[in-house]
């Protein structure tokens, strides 16, 4: 690996600098907020910075999520808490997901080959599929 030749290629982060500060100052720690227990206030602000969230789902404390302008929830989707949405790229939740305690899932791939950050394709999560707690899903291939 040649961290020196380390270069983001094409990728934009897909926001204005004052939506990624808005969002990391305020937005993020909102939603990530245990004195906040309310999922209906959690989705709001997630709508507010662009993401497009369904009815009926239900987020619990702790949960990060890295870009809220590139993330689909369909409806009735649980998120656990503490689950990590770490999308640097599209996510799309499926309508009856439930995303458990922990879940770390990535949308990002990188190699050691290439200096470049590639981008898996669009990473989908399907109807009724559970991540266990702790697990990690990553893009395939």
């Amino acid at each position: 690996m040649h961290l020196d030749r380390y270069t983001t290629g094409t990728y934009t982060i897909g926001a204005t600098i004052w939506k990624q500060v808005l969002w990391y100052f305020v937005g993020a720690p909102l939603v990530r907020s245990y004195l906040i227990p309310f999922s209906g206030l959690k989705v709001n602000i997630l709508r507010w910075f662009g993401a497009e969230i369904g009815q009926g789902v239900r987020i619990k404390t702790g949960v990060r999520v890295k870009f809220p302008w590139r993330l689909v929830i369909k409806d009735f989707v649980w998120i656990g808490e503490d689950a990590w949405l770490d999308n640097l790229d599209l996510i799309t939740i499926e309508s009856n997901c439930c995303i458990s305690q922990g879940v770390y899932l990535l949308r990002a791939t990188t190699t050691g080959a290439i200096a470049v950050l590639p981008l898996a394709p669009p990473q989908f999560i399907s109807k009724q599929v559970v991540g266990s707690q702790r697990e990690r899903l990553l893009p395939q291939g």
